[in-house]
Formats: C-alpha cells, sequence, structure tokens
C-alpha cells in the first residue's frame, strides 16, 4: 500500500470501530460489543467493567434455590455455570438494544453471542435455565416453551419466577405444614 492508501485506511478503521479498553471493541455503526467477559449471574456478564444483561432474559440469581420433590436445588448458580459454559471462556459479541447505549455505570441490555454466532440470551431459556422476559421482547418464547415442553432445568421441578423472587416471595421451608386456615380438623 502507498503511504496516502494506508492513511485512509488507517482512518477508515478508525472511524469504523472505537476502542474502549484492552479487547473491548465498540462498533460504531451497529452499538456492538466485543471481547471476553466474566459470568455475573445466568442473565448478566461484564466486559471490560461494562455490565451487560442478557435483553428479554430473566435468570434466577445467584442465591436462589428451586426445588425437585422435597429437595432444594441453587438453580441460580447452575444458571450462571450454564451461561459460563455456553461463552466457554471465549470472546463474545453483543448488540446492544435499542435505548440503551450508555456505556456508563448502568448495565446496558443487549443480544449476545458466543464464539460460534449462537445467541446466548436464546440458549440460556432454551436449557431452561431462564424465562423469557415478554415485556422486553416475544423474540425467545419459542425457545421457553421447548425447555417447558422438555422439562429442563427450572421446569424440572418447581421455582418461584426471578421477579418474584427479586420481591421477596420464598418456598415455605421442607416439612412446614400448612397454616389451619380456621378450618377443623
Amino acid at each position: 500500500m502507498t503511504g496516502d492508501v494506508w492513511i485512509k485506511f488507517k482512518i477508515h478503521l478508525l472511524g469504523a470501530c472505537l476502542s474502549i479498553g484492552p479487547g473491548l471493541v465498540v462498533s460504531a455503526d451497529a452499538q456492538e460489543l466485543r471481547g471476553p467477559v466474566e459470568v455475573v449471574d445466568g442473565d448478566t456478564i461484564k466486559m471490560d467493567g461494562k455490565t451487560i444483561h442478557l435483553f428479554g432474559v430473566d435468570a434466577p440469581e445467584i442465591e436462589q434455590q428451586c426445588r425437585i420433590y422435597r429437595l432444594n436445588w441453587p438453580c441460580g448458580k447452575r444458571a450462571a455455570v450454564i451461561l459460563g459454559r455456553l461463552i466457554a471462556k471465549k470472546p463474545v459479541r453483543c448488540e446492544i438494544v435499542g435505548g440503551s447505549k450508555n456505556l456508563g455505570d448502568n448495565p446496558v441490555q443487549a443480544h449476545c453471542f458466543n464464539y460460534e454466532n449462537v445467541n446466548l440470551n436464546s440458549a440460556i431459556i432454551g436449557a431452561g435455565m431462564a424465562v423469557p422476559v415478554l415485556k422486553q421482547t416475544r423474540r425467545y418464547v419459542t425457545a421457553g416453551y421447548s425447555a417447558q415442553i422438555q422439562r429442563l432445568g427450572l421446569w424440572s421441578g418447581r421455582f418461584i419466577p426471578p421477579a418474584l423472587w427479586r420481591k421477596g416471595k420464598r418456598f415455605r421451608p421442607i416439612g412446614q405444614p400448612f397454616k389451619n386456615n380456621g378450618l377443623k380438623n
């Protein structure tokens, strides 16, 4: 390449992508983030210190417990493990959703894809480790129905929807009798 062509190429390349730290690239056109990530929980990742929430996905919180028969299991931790396995310690690409382009301290909402271009939002719901958020999008409804029909993950037993769990709803302790409610024996 001649000097002028090389300079124009560099300017074009700089205009197409803005670097925001080592390994993290934000595309100017598509509002896209790329880079290595750290799993926070079943529906949240961190990329270079920026929190990204999987759009249309609600996974159990890390501390949340689910039940199969009379046994509790750590479904929140399991959801994070499954998301980690889908990512496989490889770079992730996230397409930021509409109005959440603020890359400050607030989490952004995004559709994210692993190194094999698998949609992580759909995959975590399809594995039964999260539920679709219908108020945000209907894009992942089929994955949710599929997991429910196959009784995968959360659907293998009982669970409190993550939104209700965050509001304080919990299972009754195992072995605790139902309240009498004024009925005679």
